[in-house]
């Protein structure tokens, strides 16, 4: 009888910890749980959350120690902590602080910062209104490739203490402060 409820015990705790694809709507918050795939639609916090495959937010995401895939929002996005470790697409506007991408992202945005993070490189799109798309780099902030802006008419401002130089950015203008 002890063998059979061990072995109960260590099936439930398999199911449980099984990733798994989810859809949902509303205001949401996930914890310590693991996902293939993960659609939001609506405003979603993750808190330690692993997304093994794919995150679409269409809506706003803030993500503290989370673990994604690829990314895809269509609104605002705010990573603390995290590592996304596939292509991460944003239209809207993406804020990262101590947070490694591992594979380029692409940014429909007027406006994105990056702070104390990882890139590997960042490809902006030009937006349908006509103002200057600008990227904020702050505290050490890495780019390992380039920064280009479809549009040419782009601006990176970047700490003094950000590695980051002039033939990393085209289509746009280097600016340290």
């Amino acid at each position: 009888m002890r063998w059979i409820s061990l072995l109960i015990l260590v099936f439930s705790f398999q199911l449980f910890a099984a990733p798994k694809n989810q859809v949902a709507s509303g205001n949401l918050t996930y914890g310590q749980e693991i996902f293939d795939t993960l659609q939001i639609n609506g405003t979603v916090a993750l808190n330690g959350t692993m997304i093994l495959q794919r995150l679409q937010v269409n809506g706003s995401v803030a993500a503290t120690n989370a673990q994604i895939g690829e990314l895809h929002i269509n609104g605002q996005a705010a990573l603390s902590h995290s590592t996304v470790k596939d292509k991460c697409t944003v239209i809207g506007s993406l804020k990262g602080s101590f947070t490694t991408f591992e594979k380029a992202i692409t940014l429909t945005s007027d406006h994105s910062s990056f702070d104390a993070c990882k890139v590997t490189s960042i490809q902006v799109l030009k937006s349908k209104i006509n103002v200057t798309q600008t990227i904020d780099f702050k505290g050490k902030t890495q780019l390992m490739g380039l920064i280009s802006f479809e549009s040419g008419d782009g601006q990176v401002i970047a700490c003094k203490e950000c590695p980051i130089k002039e033939s990393q950015v085209i289509g746009g203008k280097l600016i340290k402060r």
